[in-house]
């Protein structure tokens, strides 16, 4: 029997959601694996900031579908996966009913935290009340032991307090650039790198835009394409 419309909605915008997470999980691992020296820490955060919102997009996806989700099953017709092995790889995924073992081991490990640490030896949480007054208490006390860290500039530091306290010459970070350079120096590095920008532009001249303005717009379906797949090429084409 085929799915109600509604539901074939909610799968597809479910498809959308992980494929996003996947693009964004993908490329915030490509930056870190593949520039040296390493991104700035504003660059990585931003990353970070757009796979955490693609995550709880993905999050509040499933939950507004949770009965759906968690009672649909999949039944393969007998055309599927016929000869192609990338289907049969995706038909042995949507089959398989077990959790990864690191899955379970993962589960379990939070579950046994949550007993050992809420003393009642039960899994539930703590009351909506307890929440309130944990987050009441927490938010000051945090408030008035971070504050003067801030005014010190703590958290713009590239070193933790402990490597500061110990000295950060014996520091081994495995990154080639110099992370706590001499004030004076950098601000020279600064003027000598706009010096460089200013020849280069007067010998080469201004670097060209990249936009031509008569070539077509790209069409809306390859745009909405790229946006939900990532992939450029239009269907049927040679890759």
């Amino acid at each position: 029997m085929a799915l109600p419309q509604e539901h074939q909605r909610a799968l597809d915008q479910l498809r959308t959601r992980l494929n996003q997470l996947l693009i964004a999980l993908e490329y915030l691992y490509g930056n870190i694996q593949q520039q040296d020296p390493l991104p700035s820490w504003p660059a990585l955060q931003s990353l970070a900031s757009n796979a955490g919102q693609y995550m709880q997009e993905l999050s509040d996806t499933l939950n507004s579908q949770r009965e759906l989700f968690s009672t649909l099953h999949a039944y393969p017709t007998s055309t599927f996966p016929a000869y192609d092995p990338g289907r049969q790889e995706l038909l042995y995924s949507l089959l398989y009913k077990k959790l990864d073992l690191r899955a379970e081991e993962w589960i379990d490990e939070s579950l046994k935290d949550t007993t050992e640490q809420n003393g009642t030896g039960q899994s539930d949480g703590l009351a909506s009340d307890q929440m309130e007054e944990l987050w009441s208490w927490a938010g000051g006390s945090l408030r008035k032991f971070l504050e003067p860290w801030d005014e010190e500039g703590r958290f713009e530091d590239n070193f933790t307090v402990a490597e500061r306290e110990a000295g950060v010459e014996n520091v081994v970070t495995g990154i080639k650039r110099d992370l706590d350079p001499d004030p004076d120096e950098e601000a020279n590095q600064v003027e000598i790198q706009k010096e460089k920008a200013l020849k280069l532009e007067e010998t080469e001249g201004p670097m060209p835009s990249g936009y031509d303005p008569s070539k077509p717009a790209m069409p809306l379906e390859s745009l909405l394409r790229f946006a939900t797949t990532g992939d450029m090429n239009p269907p049927g084409a040679n890759r």
